[in-house]
Parts: structure tokens; sequence; C-alpha cells
């Protein structure tokens, strides 16, 4: 799956496109306001995640262990 969307080189544009349409977009606004000012950290642990989990290197395994969705979203 992580090559069928580009490698690093697409999940990099894939992220960073979302968080663009977060911050141009009137109707995200709700969704931008819950994060803070820099979106630096988050867009970088959005690539990281994405890369591991659509098969790519576990980036963000590696740097903050496993996610945990499932607990975090409960």
């Amino acid at each position: 799956m992580y090559q069928s969307f580009g490698g690093a080189t697409g999940i990099r544009t894939l992220t960073d496109r979302f968080y663009d349409l977060m911050e141009l977009e009137p109707q995200y606004q709700a969704l931008r306001q819950m994060h803070g000012e820099d979106m630096t950290l988050i867009r970088e642990k959005l690539y990281e995640f994405f890369s591991g989990w659509l098969g790519g290197p576990q980036l963000f395994v590696e740097k903050y262990g496993h996610p945990q969705l499932r607990a975090r979203h409960i």
C-alpha cells in the first residue's frame, strides 16, 4: 500500500494537503482550532503514522511507541 501512495513523497504530499486544507477551508475551522498555532509537529506525526500504517517504515512507532489508537479514542 505504501508504494501505491508514492512512498515517502506521496505520503508527505497527502499529509501536507490535509493540513493545508484544514488551514484554508472555512468549513474546517473548528477542526483547525483543536490544534495549536504551530502545526509543524502534528504534520510530522501524521506523516510518520501514515508511513507505518500504510506498510512503509515504522517511523511513528520508532519515535513514540505503538499509537494504541483504540485506547486513545475511547
